[in-house]
């Protein structure tokens, strides 16, 4: 848990965490161009997963977003969430945070896995 404390790994998470924000935004603007735009960039996924969606939009918004933490969520929920009209600073908020949740915990992961291994291998 020292890395919590690292003023370093704070700058390294938010950068990743910008980043990744960033990354989701043309395909929220390709989103915005309405369903048959986002239909054409994304014709793997079925209309009725994208009209499943759009009914979720109307109620978990916030939910939906935090959700672009995952993979292959982050590549959906942009799209959905621009073509169901959602404001971009609340969407820039949630998706931000949501990156930020998930560079937080793979870091924990990683640098956790790491010092036991280094313990394992001291004992």
């Amino acid at each position: 848990m020292d890395l919590l404390t690292k003023p370093v790994a704070w700058i390294v998470v938010s950068i990743l965490a910008l980043l990744g924000t960033a990354f989701s935004l043309p395909t929220y603007f390709i989103g915005q161009q309405g369903m048959p735009a986002v239909r054409e960039r994304f014709p793997q996924v079925q209309p009725e997963r994208w009209q499943q969606l759009e009914d979720l939009f109307g109620r978990w918004v916030s939910i939906l977003l935090l959700l672009t933490a995952i993979p292959g969520f982050g590549t959906v929920i942009p799209p959905a969430a621009g073509a169901n009209n959602i404001k971009l600073v609340p969407f820039l908020i949630w998706v931000t945070i949501a990156k930020l949740l998930r560079y937080w915990f793979l870091a924990l992961v990683v640098f956790g896995s790491a010092r036991a291994f280094q313990n394992w291998l001291n004992s």
